[in-house]
């Protein structure tokens, strides 16, 4: 593997602990950092929406807020160069805390992959396009969302790098 090959994965693995860091924190400038201006990113499958950034901070803002502890771990990651730029394929497992009215907190968790086109800028790569999937999920949901179509069956996804 070229030098090129080791820093662009590199500065990769740093582009999606960044996006973990942006969404715990609700760091918008940091999260918006890490995507390009017209990034598509599409959160439906855990009950969101699929849109461009500004819509995507505005959701995503509103979603967060009722939770008192965010923790987003980046994991297994795979990433493919072509000529376009790249394609990734990055595990996550998300914990999500709320107050339980009586002294304590509840914990949902979440696991999944997160399936990226990303695009190198004169700013460094970026992601193009996300595609949120969830693999598994541990606690009580939000409350007026629907579980994802996946949810209770034998049809979870498998994680791939995007076509």
């Amino acid at each position: 593997m070229d030098q090129k090959i080791i820093s662009d994965r590199l500065e990769i693995h740093e582009l999606m602990f960044r996006y973990g860091m942006g969404v715990d924190r609700q760091d918008w400038d940091l999260y918006r950092s890490v995507f390009t201006e017209n990034a598509h990113i599409d959160y439906t499958d855990s009950g969101g929406i699929s849109s461009g950034i500004d819509e995507i901070v505005e959701w995503l803002s509103k979603a967060l807020a009722p939770f008192v502890g965010l923790h987003h771990n980046m994991t297994n990651h795979v990433v493919a160069f072509d000529d376009d730029g790249a394609r990734a394929c990055t595990y996550f497992l998300a914990f999500h805390t709320t107050l339980d009215g009586a002294g304590g907190e509840v914990l949902f968790t979440m696991g999944g992959f997160y399936q990226d086109r990303l695009v190198h800028t004169p700013d460094g790569w970026r992601i193009a396009d996300r595609n949120e999937l969830g693999v598994w999920m541990e606690g009580p949901y939000a409350e007026g969302v629907a579980r994802p179509t996946w949810y209770g069956k034998q049809q979870h996804h498998r994680a791939s790098l995007p076509t």
